[in-house]
């Protein structure tokens, strides 16, 4: 499942095909009904106005201009040197895992620019096997040991955050 901060744009991945929710709404989350969107895709993640994944061929997409009313739309390959096996995105930040541990992160967002300029590795000494957004401009991560580890004041202008990363 990937759902926007604000609830109203749901994706759901199912044997490699996603399904949006139709018509969600506070008293409705579940939405009207599901409505089949995108196949062979292996990774999903939304934003209030739009949505990244990554095909099972490794191919980036992006779809922008996503609403509560328009779930889905039509899609745009992002180049990417890097074989991404997770993304995420929240406030205009996007961040990717590479096939070797390593984060990247999607430089050049702007709100006229949704899409970005560049993929561009994140440095740190660490290497990761899971990462996510948290509130408060925070990403989480776990690294290949399963050690939880967190940077802040992450946001559009400083996508990646501090530039140190804390253990807890």
């Amino acid at each position: 499942m990937a759902v926007s901060k604000s609830g109203y744009i749901v994706w759901r991945l199912y044997k490699d095909t996603v399904y949006v929710g139709t018509r969600v709404t506070a008293k409705r989350p579940e939405g009207l009904k599901w409505e089949e969107a995108v196949r062979e895709v292996q990774y999903i993640a939304v934003d209030d106005s739009c949505a990244w994944y990554i095909k099972l061929n490794g191919d980036i997409m992006l779809q922008k201009g996503l609403s509560k009313d328009r779930p889905c739309f039509k899609a745009k390959k992002i180049p990417c040197s890097f074989n991404l096996k997770q993304i995420i995105c929240q406030a205009g930040v996007v961040w990717g895992l590479t096939d070797n541990y390593n984060i990247v992160y999607r430089s050049g967002v702007t709100k006229s620019c949704v899409e970005g300029t560049d993929w561009t590795p994140v440095q740190t000494d660490l290497l990761f096997s899971c990462i996510t957004f948290g509130d408060g401009n925070i990403v989480w991560a776990m690294d290949v040991l399963g050690r939880i580890c967190f940077t802040s004041n992450v946001s559009m202008e400083t996508p990646t955050g501090e530039g140190r990363w804390w253990q807890v």
